[in-house]
């Protein structure tokens, strides 16, 4: 069976469940809820951006669990809370991360867990599943809004305390429609970003 990185380099998509233990998932609620919003100026939501020293934290215990080496220097972390108000934003619904490692951590899915996973996309004229230089932008500025222009290729909605991994250049987007009234009953994630090491590619 190929190593999780090599999974990864190979564009599969890698779902987790019971990923972090109760007392960890606890210390990440009672940071986000102790800490002020600030707005997601790209995308949909507003965001609390993890402390250096939690981003170190949970960056070794992703690589402790999945037996891989990541870059500390570009790793970093927030939480992500949207609500159903936020559906319309100045950034594209499908998008692509800048990364070579993303990690999407459901924190709370209050109602519509089914519906509130991470959405995997396949370009319909083009065929692409995943970014490549110049052409992404030009395709993500024509049609990242039109979802009739890409067709959903996997939805992962493993729920609460699971945890999906990816390589960031592939086409993704949240559920079109987030779940909650306000932020205290809406869909929070864990957002983590890396790169390999140099050395490790």
């Amino acid at each position: 069976m190929l190593k999780v990185k090599d999974r990864i380099l190979n564009d599969e998509i890698v779902e987790i469940k019971n990923f972090f233990e109760e007392t960890q998932l606890s210390q990440l609620k009672n940071y986000f809820n102790s800490s002020p919003l600030e707005e997601f100026p790209f995308y949909r939501g507003r965001v609390v951006k993890l402390t250096p020293e939690m981003t170190d934290e949970l960056r070794r215990l992703i690589e402790s669990k999945l037996d891989i080496k990541l870059d500390p220097t570009t790793s970093k972390a927030r939480i992500r809370v949207t609500n159903k108000h936020d559906q319309h934003h100045v950034r594209s619904t499908v998008h692509f991360d800048p990364y070579e490692f993303t990690g999407v951590f459901p924190l709370s899915y209050p109602t519509n867990t089914e519906d509130q996973g991470t959405r995997f996309y396949r370009h319909k004229i083009s065929g692409k599943v995943k970014a490549t230089p110049f052409v992404s932008e030009m395709l993500l500025n024509e049609h990242g809004h039109d979802l009739s222009q890409w067709e959903v290729r996997k939805k992962n909605d493993l729920g609460l305390n699971s945890v999906v991994f990816f390589n960031g250049g592939l086409f993704h987007g949240p559920p079109e429609i987030f779940c909650g009234e306000s932020d205290e009953d809406g869909r929070i994630t864990l957002d983590f970003f890396s790169n390999y090491p140099k050395e490790e590619k």
